[in-house]
């Protein structure tokens, strides 16, 4: 998007129409922005530099007689050059914290509380993701009983991350020969990546000169099946309906679109992904290139141990959102995502 750098009479209207659309949802008229804006000019004077806004793409008016109303690139140059930062007050960080003392200390529980209560705190639907876990590190591996052939593998990574995955042997098992595959399998395979270990045991699997005895063969069965197929992204969604509440009527078809698009892992992961690099992200309205999410913004930033971002945390919301205040909220949010994250 192509911003050049505006004066500061047009920057002030610029930050007034913003301000204000985002307040109210009015658009903004000369004389609304004459008496806002505070820099004394006349409604006239205040309509010409509108119009010199409108003829450069950062506002736009939705009919003849009515005001004005920030446009895409409007917004992002309010993002880029006018935002002032926002801080939470005390009560409003102790709020949020609280939240995390009362739940699961389990991460992936932790980052799906965290979608639902960044959608309570801003009114708006929050989003976060997990990265492609099979890069990460494996720390410990237990294989318990649930019935029949069912067994469940609990995979915990160095990062703190657990994945549980249900899979059906081939034989029952009793749960001390599962304790016994566990510490054989962990001897083996601690310390190798998620995607590491698969490539050895399908290595070892497929090695038929190999000769086993019951243990190592029985471990290598099991494996084979926890760790068949790759390794996925997550991304939990919370209370779309909030995206609902501030629709009007006429919006439904565009809505059930955009839902769709959120049910959309591969697509949201996508977009995420672009977050994962250094700060916070502000992505507005056409910027996603997803027609979906073209009257929407999202707010986010990486969240991980150490230099190793793990996924993002973040917010999606009309265009006319509160950026500054979002931006605050999904900050502190990963900053304490990041501090459970360091115990573990």
């Amino acid at each position: 998007m192509n911003l050049i750098t505006l004066d500061a009479r047009k920057e002030e209207v610029l930050r007034s129409v913003v301000a204000h659309y985002a307040n109210t949802g009015e658009p903004v008229s000369s004389r609304t922005a004459s008496r806002i804006t505070g820099l004394g000019l006349s409604a006239a004077t205040i309509r010409n530099i509108m119009a010199d806004l409108e003829d450069e793409g950062y506002i736009c008016q939705t009919h003849i007689s009515s005001g004005r109303l920030p446009t895409d690139k409007g917004y992002r140059y309010f993002v880029d050059y006018l935002m002032s930062c926002a801080k939470l007050s005390p009560a409003e960080q102790r709020s949020i914290s609280e939240e995390y003392e009362a739940g699961s200390s389990e991460i992936e529980d932790v980052l799906r509380q965290t979608s639902e209560l960044l959608s309570t705190f801003t009114r708006h639907t929050g989003i976060v993701s997990i990265c492609d876990l099979s890069g990460t590190l494996c720390k410990h591996i237990d294989f318990i009983h649930v019935s029949g052939r069912r067994m469940l593998a609990v995979i915990v990574t160095e990062n703190g991350m657990v994945t549980n995955k249900v899979v059906v042997l081939d034989e029952a098992i009793s749960q001390e020969q599962l304790d016994k595959l566990s510490r054989f399998v962990n001897d083996r395979f601690r310390g190798l990546s998620l995607a590491q270990i698969r490539e050895q045991v399908m290595s070892q699997m497929e090695d038929e000169r190999r000769r086993f005895d019951k243990l190592q063969d029985l471990a290598l069965m099991v494996s084979e099946k926890v760790f068949d197929g790759e390794a996925e992204a997550e991304v939990f969604v919370g209370a779309k309906q909030n995206i609902l509440e501030l629709a009007s009527p006429s919006d439904i078809e565009r809505l059930r679109a955009l839902f769709m698009a959120l049910e959309e892992k591969k697509r949201l992961v996508t977009i995420l992904n672009e977050c994962l690099a250094g700060g916070t992200k502000i992505f507005i309205g056409k910027e996603f290139d997803l027609d979906e999410l073209s009257d929407y913004s999202l707010v986010a930033r990486p969240y991980g141990t150490g230099e190793r971002a793990l996924g993002t945390v973040g917010i999606i919301g009309p265009t006319r959102m509160q950026y500054a205040k979002l931006i605050a909220i999904v900050d502190f949010t990963a900053k304490i995502i990041n501090r459970l994250l360091s115990r573990k």
